[in-house]
């Protein structure tokens, strides 16, 4: 099969333009690998669904098909995937598109019945978010998030424990090819910081982690008083409290560490490199977790990190070698992690220089594309055969 017969097409709730709204790893993914395959002559498709209204654009290249959200109460749902399943057959009958990648969050591919194949990616089901949170699911999501699974021609998971994960929280057993996300391996932005700034950057939530960050650098400030603390990423209402994560953070922080503590924002791509440049540590104590755009662009920045061990973490970062990884709850450990790094900068380049190294091997979007692009082929061949 030629290249440029395969088409694809994206479903996503999200894509990282302001219009769309607040957009985590998910649509950053979508955009890196879609702009990559582009690169390699394949027609790509991103259909958004959710939105506030219908329309159809160029960007960058790739085709963007905008599906309007209809808000009818208890009924969203049903009309919601007439309309995407007439969207997609639309664009298949026109030959545009013939192979759809949709995610496992919330299932948006289960009953969904379009006659070319659909690979379910599996970034993080609510399901799986929830299991590794310790919350309950809505038994709606995990019942769709598991129709989508079960009825996929083909699942591609971005990481193998997030792939072995999802089959345990839903209690089944599938096939499942392990194809990490990527990222564009930009040259790196270098500084030398003059202070000991500790970075974190991605949603301010809780299952991030960021919960624990006021009494880890309570303890970074211990030893090192003029340490800096600078947190980058939209605001989230807390699962528990049902309050503003940021509002948790700025109570829980001790008053000598507030003047050292810096709440950035939301940051854009080239803001990211900036701050990435100007600091010394970046930090990463997350408790779930699929496959990390943050982790990777830390690493390809040559950053020294201080992570999360948690599953999915050992297929980024080699403890010892690219970074540290420290359960998020060993406050000490972690804070002595920091210090460690940002005491010793002979350390911190060693680390940084294996973690770009770590990442160009594994995370260059280009050699992702290709491995998605072979991936793509094979489920059409294989479809094409059964449907003959």
């Amino acid at each position: 099969m030629a290249e440029n017969q395969v088409k694809v097409a994206f479903l996503t709730p999200e894509f990282p333009l302001p219009e769309f709204g607040k957009c985590g790893g998910l649509g950053s993914s979508i955009k890196n690998l879609g702009l990559a395959l582009k690169e390699q002559g394949i027609a790509v498709t991103v259909v958004i669904y959710g939105q506030y209204e219908d329309s159809e654009r160029d960007y960058l290249g790739m085709r963007l098909v905008v599906v309007k959200h209809l808000r009818l109460p208890g009924l969203s749902y049903f009309f919601r995937q007439i309309k995407l399943q007439r969207v997609l057959q639309r664009l298949i009958s026109s030959n545009e598109i013939n192979i759809i990648e949709a995610p496992d969050w919330t299932g948006p591919s289960a009953f969904l019945p379009v006659s070319c194949p659909v690979v379910v990616k599996i970034h993080g089901s609510d399901t799986y978010f929830c299991a590794l949170d310790k919350r309950k699911p809505k038994v709606f999501n995990t019942y769709r998030e598991k129709r989508a699974l079960l009825s996929a021609n083909s699942i591609v998971a971005v990481s193998r424990f997030c792939g072995e994960f999802t089959q345990k929280v839903f209690h089944c057993s599938f096939t499942f090819t392990r194809i990490f996300n990527g990222a564009v391996p930009l040259q790196v932005s270098r500084s030398n910081p003059q202070r000991s700034v500790v970075f974190y950057f991605g949603s301010l939530i809780r299952k991030k982690g960021v919960l624990e960050l006021p009494q880890i650098f309570k303890q970074v400030q211990s030893r090192i008083p003029n340490a800096e603390l600078w947190l980058a990423g939209n605001d989230s209402i807390d699962v528990f409290e049902g309050i503003s994560t940021k509002s948790i953070l700025q109570s829980a922080f001790e008053r000598e560490a507030v003047p050292n503590v810096v709440f950035r924002g939301t940051l854009n791509p080239n803001e990211i490199t900036e701050a990435l440049a100007q600091s010394s540590v970046c930090v990463f104590p997350s408790f779930a977790e699929a496959l990390p755009m943050a982790w990777m662009e830390a690493m390809f920045q040559e950053k020294a990190i201080v992570a999360s061990n948690i599953g999915w973490a050992a297929e980024m970062i080699s403890d010892g070698v690219e970074g540290y990884l420290v359960h998020p709850k060993n406050h000490s450990e972690f804070a002595n992690r920091i210090c460690d790094l940002l005491e010793n900068p002979d350390l911190r380049t060693r680390f940084g220089t294996a973690a770009r190294a770590a990442a160009l091997k594994k995370f260059d979007i280009q050699d992702i594309a290709k491995q998605n692009l072979d991936h793509y082929r094979i489920v059409i061949q294989n479809y094409a055969a059964k449907t003959k």
